[in-house]
């Protein structure tokens, strides 16, 4: 965070024009309190894009208040507009040392608190103390849920679009991970084939990919082969018919012990059935039977999956 030293008195205001720089860009309605009082800022930690123990540099506090003490400028906070601390948790602390009343402040009203955290990284990522690599993941995937590009977040944040690419992808992986009840296997593959993971369009071939990968762990160059054969295979049928016959020829020879634990064929075919049966919820007028001959037929099957469902409800304690 740039002070600037000097004998005249100087608005604070003009230290922090890149900061109203970035308000006025992100369309951020804002006010400008040149003494707002410090007993009326809080502190929430929902609001904070910073993790607890990097939030504060004790030595960089003590530095900023000796600043401040022999008239040095910085730049204004940022404040929500219920008055909670956005950005400028150094500065605030060092205001304190020195015992000041009041603190410059920008107070800006942010739609909500995904996309303030959000501007609070970008600030810091162009003058301040740089985010770790989580933190600056964390408000990438706060500008994500807005639609935002990889390259606005890139120019944001500072880092890489083929990094914010991947961690879009790493989030999309998680999502439809939980959507398709994969979610514990998703977490035991890395990171990398997760990316590769997300390109299966289709939920019921991405989850049965992921039982894949999670029991064979197939190398690199047989994953990348595995999903530009499933995005080519013209229907959802040929893409689960290209991962069974898959799974057979990866599976793990040789005596035991395997290195995962089978999973039954009944199991293994309910995950790739059940996320299609889940996204009819909601459309059950659409699945009523109108013809006469096969109506009968039809409500019993339905009632066996009834039944089927709460036998395995009961399984679970549920």
């Amino acid at each position: 965070m740039t002070a600037v030293n000097t004998t005249e008195t100087l608005d604070a205001r003009k230290i922090g024009v890149m900061i109203e720089s970035k308000l006025i860009e992100w369309n951020i309605t804002y006010e400008y309190f040149p003494e707002f009082p410090i007993d009326g800022i809080k502190q929430v930690e929902t609001t904070q894009i910073r993790s607890a123990d990097h939030r504060v540099s004790q030595e960089q506090a003590e530095r900023y208040a000796g600043q401040m003490a022999n008239g040095a400028v910085f730049p204004p906070i940022v404040l929500t507009n219920f008055d909670v601390l956005l950005d400028g948790n150094t500065r605030t602390q060092a205001y304190k040392r020195i015992k000041a009343k009041t603190v410059p402040a920008f107070k800006a009203t942010f739609p909500n608190m995904m996309l303030a955290r959000a501007f609070a990284g970008a600030v810091n990522q162009q003058n301040g103390r740089p985010l770790s690599r989580e933190e600056v993941q964390t408000a990438a995937l706060d500008l994500m849920r807005f639609q935002y590009t990889d390259e606005a977040i890139a120019r944001e944040l500072g880092y890489s679009r083929t990094q914010i690419n991947n961690w879009r992808r790493e989030q999309e992986c998680a999502e439809r991970a939980q959507r398709t009840l994969v979610t514990d296997r998703l977490e035991r593959i890395k990171k990398a084939d997760q990316w590769k993971l997300s390109q299966v369009a289709l939920d019921a071939p991405f989850a049965a990919t992921v039982e894949l990968v999670a029991d064979v762990k197939p190398g690199a160059r047989e994953l990348s082969a595995l999903v530009k054969e499933l995005k080519d295979a013209p229907s959802e049928a040929e893409q689960l018919q290209i991962i069974a016959q898959r799974r057979g020829e990866l599976l793990p020879s040789g005596p035991p012990p395997h290195h995962h634990v089978p999973v039954a064929d009944e199991l293994r075919n309910a995950r790739m059935v059940l996320p299609r049966l889940v996204k009819l919820r909601g459309a059950a007028g659409l699945l009523v039977e109108n013809d006469p001959e096969r109506r009968g037929p039809w409500v019993e099957s339905w009632r066996s999956v009834r039944d089927l469902a709460n036998e395995v409800l009961g399984q679970h304690g549920a």
